[in-house]
């Protein structure tokens, strides 16, 4: 996709390639923090568990 951009695609494909750049970002963003949330609910169920 990289080598269709520089050889001068058309405006839609670099829209296109916009949007995946920043789902990527969004994901690298959201990836540790579903993981924290999801080890505080693991640890809170643990913890109601003992009791």
């Amino acid at each position: 996709m990289t080598t269709m951009l520089a050889h001068g695609a058309s405006g839609w494909l670099n829209l296109l390639m916009f949007v995946c750049v920043r789902l990527g970002f969004n994901m690298l963003r959201l990836g540790p923090i579903g993981i924290v949330l999801l080890l505080r609910i693991r640890a809170g169920s643990s913890h109601a568990a003992a009791r």
